[in-house]
């Protein structure tokens, strides 16, 4: 299967998006959350601003990291 490019940027977009926004809520910074999933400060930046789509063990990482699931940072749930 493959995605459009539409598809794939709004895909981006929703996650980065749901990311910060658990993030802030968590009330963590970006090198915060980046120690304690293992990734560095520019990771999460990317994720945040749509121009990387983290990998799925990347997503479970960070969803455990901020005590929510994946279906939350993706929008899957609504």
């Amino acid at each position: 299967m493959h995605d459009h490019p539409a598809e794939l940027i709004a895909y981006r977009r929703r996650v980065g998006d749901r990311l910060r926004e658990q993030r802030r809520a968590a009330g963590l910074s970006q090198q915060a959350l980046a120690e304690r999933v293992g990734l560095d400060k520019q990771a999460i930046s990317k994720i945040e601003n749509a121009h990387q789509s983290p990998r799925l063990d990347t997503l479970w990482r960070l969803a455990g990291a901020l005590g929510v699931t994946v279906g939350t940072l993706t929008d899957d749930e609504q």
